[in-house]
C-alpha cells in the first residue's frame, strides 16, 4: 500500500471516527454541564440548600445542648447483655416495651435495674429541660451528622434508652404510679425531639421509631389509666405532643432537603470512573437527575397527607455495565424516600389516633362518661386530627364500642373500611397490613382474641404473669 493510500486510510478510518467522537463528546458535555448549572440555578432560586454544610449552625455550648446529658445518660447505661436483652425482651414474645411478655421473676429483676438507672433517668430530665439540641462532633464525638462510621451506633444507642424509657412507664403504670408512666413517656418523646436534630434521613427515621414506639406504649396504658389532678397537665401535654405534629412534619422536610445536598456533595466525585473526562458528562446527567428526583418529593414531604399523586413518576434508568458502574440506582433512591413517607404517615396516624384516645381516657375521668363523638373532645383536643392517608382534609374516624372508644384511619389503600379488621388482626406486627389502621377498643378486642387463640393452641405456654413488685425509679 502506497503512503499516500495509507494516509487516506488513516484518515477515513482513524481520524474522522475519532474527530466525530471528539465533537459527540464536546457537544454532550456541554450540553450535560448547561443543564446541572440550570439545576443548580433553579434550586437556589427556589430557597433548596445545595451543600450539608448548609445545616452546619454554630456550635452550641455542651451547657445549652440537650444531646449533652442524652450522651451522658448513655453513658451511665452500664447494663450486662443479660440485662439489656431483658430490657429488649429477647425471647419473650415480642421486643416491644408494651407488648413483651414478662413473668413475675422478670418484672422483679427489671425493678432491680430500673432502681439502678437513677443517673440515666435524671440525665434525661436534664435534657428535656434545655429547649435547644444539636447533633455535633463536639457531643457526640465522631458520630456527629456528617460522619457515617459509629453514628448508626449512636442511634442504637438513643433507640434503647427510649425503649427503656417506655418499659420504665409500663412498670409504673403495672404498679399503680401512673403520674411516673406519663413522665417516662414525655421523657420518651424528648429523645426524638432531640433525634431531630440530626438532618439525615436516618435520624429522621430514628426520631419517628422512638415516637411510634411511645404512641403504641400510650395506648396500651390507657385502658385504666388514672389522671388524677397533679397529673392532668402531663397528659394534657402529651395530647398535644401526640397530636399537633407540624414540628415532626417540618423534620421529614429538613431530611429530605438533606438529602439533596449530600447527593449534591457527594455524587460528581463518588467512584473512580466519575471524575474521568470521558465518562463526566453521564455523571453530570446522572447528578440532575437525582437532583431533580430529590426535588420532586419535597412538595410530597411538606404534604399533611400521604398522596401518591405528589409522588414524582420516575422513568427507568438506564442499564448496562456502564451504567451500572458510575450510575447509583435511581429507584433505591425514590423507594428509600417512599419508605420514609409511608413511615411518617403511619406514625402520623398512630399519634394522632393516641392524642384523640387520651383525651377521651381524660374526658371520660372529667365528665364521668364516655365521649360519643370526637366533637366532643373539643376542649381537650386543639382540633379534631387529621387522617394523613385520606385526602381532602379528612379527619380520623372515632366510634364508641361497648367497650370503649375505637379510632381509625383509612390507611395506605385511602379506602374508609369503617375500622374492619381482618388478616390475622391481634397480631401486632400485622397492623399496617389491615384494611384500616385501628386503634383503641376494636384492636385491644382483637388482641384479646388473638391472645385466647394462642393460649387455646395446643403445646402454647402459660400465660405470662404481670406486675409483681413495685419499681424503685426515683420520684421526681
Amino acid at each position: 500500500m502506497s503512503r499516500q493510500r495509507l494516509v487516506a486510510f488513516a484518515t477515513r478510518y482513524v481520524l474522522a471516527p475519532v474527530a466525530v467522537l471528539l465533537a459527540v463528546r464536546l457537544i454532550w458535555g456541554y450540553e450535560a454541564a448547561r443543564q446541572l448549572d440550570a439545576t443548580y440555578a433553579e434550586l437556589r432560586a427556589e430557597g433548596v440548600p445545595l451543600e450539608t454544610k448548609a445545616f452546619l449552625e454554630p456550635v452550641l455550648p455542651a451547657e445549652r445542648n440537650a444531646l449533652a446529658p442524652v450522651m451522658a445518660a448513655i453513658g451511665h447505661l452500664r447494663l450486662t447483655e443479660e440485662e439489656r436483652d431483658l430490657i429488649g425482651g429477647a425471647g419473650r414474645g415480642s421486643s416491644m416495651p408494651y407488648e413483651t411478655q414478662y413473668t413475675a421473676a422478670d418484672d422483679a429483676e427489671l425493678d432491680r435495674i430500673f432502681a439502678g438507672m437513677g443517673q440515666t433517668f435524671g440525665d434525661v430530665d436534664r435534657a428535656m429541660a434545655l429547649p435547644e439540641a444539636q447533633w455535633n462532633t463536639e457531643v457526640a464525638g465522631s458520630e456527629g451528622f456528617g460522619s457515617s462510621g459509629g453514628r448508626e451506633a449512636r442511634y442504637d444507642d438513643v433507640r434503647f434508652l427510649a425503649h427503656a424509657m417506655v418499659l420504665a412507664g409500663r412498670r409504673a403504670h403495672e404498679r399503680g404510679d401512673d403520674g411516673g408512666c406519663l413522665h417516662a413517656l414525655e421523657e420518651s418523646l424528648a429523645l426524638a425531639r432531640i433525634m431531630d436534630a440530626d438532618p439525615t434521613l436516618f435520624g429522621h427515621e430514628t426520631a419517628i421509631g422512638i415516637r411510634t414506639q411511645a404512641a403504641m406504649g400510650a395506648q396500651r396504658f390507657l385502658g385504666d389509666l388514672r389522671i388524677d389532678g397533679s397529673d392532668r397537665a402531663a397528659a394534657a401535654e402529651l395530647v398535644k405532643e401526640f397530636g399537633e405534629d407540624r414540628a415532626v412534619q417540618q423534620a421529614q422536610v429538613r431530611a429530605f432537603q438533606y438529602e439533596l445536598a449530600y447527593h449534591r456533595d457527594s455524587l460528581p466525585t463518588e467512584g473512580p470512573l466519575c471524575s474521568s473526562w470521558l465518562l463526566r458528562p453521564l455523571m453530570d446527567t446522572t447528578v440532575v437527575r437525582i437532583l431533580e428526583l430529590d426535588a420532586s418529593m419535597l412538595p410530597a414531604a411538606a404534604s399533611p397527607i400521604y398522596d401518591t399523586r405528589l409522588l414524582p413518576k420516575l422513568t427507568p434508568a438506564p442499564t448496562g455495565a456502564l451504567s451500572d458502574m458510575v450510575l447509583p440506582p435511581l429507584n433505591g433512591v425514590m423507594e428509600s424516600f417512599e419508605r420514609a413517607m409511608i413511615l411518617q404517615a403511619r406514625h402520623l396516624a398512630d399519634a394522632r389516633a393516641t392524642a384523640v384516645l387520651l383525651a377521651a381516657r381524660m374526658y371520660e375521668q372529667e365528665q364521668h362518661r364516655e365521649a360519643q363523638d370526637v366533637r366532643e373532645l373539643r376542649g381537650y383536643l386543639a382540633a379534631a386530627p387529621l387522617d394523613p392517608f385520606a385526602k381532602g382534609g379528612v379527619a380520623l374516624h372515632y366510634r364508641l364500642d361497648p367497650t370503649g372508644p375505637t379510632v381509625w384511619s383509612v390507611g395506605e389503600n385511602g379506602v374508609d373500611d369503617h375500622g374492619r379488621l381482618t388478616r390475622s388482626a391481634g397480631r401486632v406486627r400485622m397492623r399496617y397490613g389491615q384494611p384500616d389502621l385501628v386503634y383503641g377498643a376494636a384492636w385491644t378486642e382483637a388482641l384479646k382474641r388473638a391472645a385466647a387463640t394462642r393460649d387455646a393452641a395446643p403445646g402454647a405456654r402459660g400465660k405470662a404473669v404481670t406486675g409483681g413488685a413495685a419499681t424503685t425509679r426515683p420520684s421526681r
